[in-house]
């Protein structure tokens, strides 16, 4: 009976992280309401907002969509400098949520990136990612190097985090 326990434990503590895995996070930028970029873009799909924020996971960074023609465009950045007035297109930055995101946003060297692991009203949380190990895409939530951050806390540090992204760090939260 206790290997039972241990099992549906492990699996409770597992559900939300992974329901949090697969959820998106975009910014709407408002500023580029009813322009239409004429800057090349990645793809262009005759597809759903859903299908399209979708498609956008891969390789792209923004994301515009015409409800009224259903028209996606993806792009990997965006300059509305040679934007054209067309009414219907919102555009959309895609936030990274953890490390596999930012690598799949086409950022591919290890080091010190924002993520929103809480949404998008929550303030950006600094981490190291491990872009390097068994393809990439790991948010390092704890890294000891020599020493010098003391790990000997209590359990409101733990929870909040300590340290430094770039150095020795326990995220927290």
């Amino acid at each position: 009976m206790s290997s039972l326990w241990g099992v549906f434990l492990i699996v409770a503590c597992f559900t939300v992280p992974l329901a949090a895995m697969f959820s998106r996070i975009y910014a709407r930028n408002i500023d580029f309401d009813d322009k239409k970029s004429e800057q090349e873009h990645l793809r262009e799909y005759f597809i759903s907002f859903k299908d399209c924020a979708e498609k956008c996971r891969e390789d792209c960074r923004v994301f515009g969509y015409n409800d009224r023609l259903k028209k996606c465009r993806l792009h990997r950045k965006l300059n509305m400098s040679s934007a054209t007035k067309e009414e219907g297109w919102r555009y959309f930055d895609v936030l990274a949520t953890d490390c596999q995101d930012i690598l799949y946003q086409g950022l591919n060297n290890s080091g010190v990136y924002d993520i929103y692991p809480y949404g998008i009203s929550s303030i950006p949380v600094k981490v190291f990612c491990d872009m390097d190990t068994m393809g990439g895409g790991w948010t390092t939530i704890q890294k000891r190097m020599d020493g010098s951050v003391t790990f000997d806390s209590n359990w409101i540090n733990y929870k909040n985090g300590f340290g430094s992204s770039e150095a020795e760090v326990w995220i927290g939260k």
